[in-house]
């Protein structure tokens, strides 16, 4: 295991390496070869430099002494002879498993209104849910007590006032500040109504006392 220091955006980091026998030989190994534990260089820490060309000469006073290149993104230590370079990418991971969530809105369970959120995995990726594995309730808290009323808000502008003048040909015109202005007029005469029903016949009776007596 290789513990490998770097400071990279101002902040520094710990990479902790798993190197083989071919990556501590990517140059001047033969196929097959394994250094021996006694060759096998041991990585104490890195040094984070801007540029390859700013590398230092490689030489026995910095046997071991690893190098992070910020300009290929590279890790590069010195065997004592020459720079030999780092290989710090990973196998790849398996496959993950796709995952489904359905959320059903207003279960019953919420009185004031929420979801049902159910989730699963998708083994095979028909876009069915293989078997539900978590489900939980997502509900509206019930609601608050009424607020206070705001305050009074200020009075809006004055509206535009108009005028009615009579045009004297039995039309009247509306004109308002705005400008604009509608001429109006009466409408035509109704038909006439019906006949009423004939009243009673009545007697005016002189009573001789200075009254009369209509009687019907």
């Amino acid at each position: 295991m290789l513990q490998v220091w770097m400071r990279g955006l101002g902040t520094l980091l710990r990479i902790v390496l798993l190197v083989a026998g071919a990556v501590a030989c990517t140059a001047g190994c033969g196929v097959g070869e394994d250094p021996s534990p006694a060759t096998r260089p041991k990585i104490v820490g890195a040094t984070s430099i801007r540029l390859v060309k700013h590398l230092p000469p490689c030489s026995g006073t910095r046997v071991n002494a690893v190098y992070y290149v910020e300009e290929t993104e590279e890790f590069h230590f010195c065997d004592g002879d020459i720079y030999r370079q780092i290989d710090v990418q990973g196998l790849d991971g398996a496959d993950g498993v796709t995952w489904l969530v359905e959320v059903t809105p207003d279960p019953p369970r919420c009185p004031y209104g929420g979801a049902l959120v159910t989730a699963g995995p998708d083994a095979d990726a028909d876009g069915e849910m293989d078997a539900v594995t978590t489900q939980q309730f997502v509900c509206n808290g019930a609601p608050g007590p009424q607020g206070e009323a705001g305050p009074q808000g200020a009075q809006g502008p004055a509206g535009d006032s108009c005028s009615v003048m009579d045009d004297g040909d039995g039309t009247k015109t509306i004109a308002c500040d705005d400008g604009t202005s509608v001429t109006v007029s009466d409408g035509a005469d109704g038909q006439d109504g019906a006949d009423g029903a004939d009243g009673s016949s009545c007697s005016v009776t002189d009573d001789g006392d200075g009254t009369k007596t209509i009687a019907c």
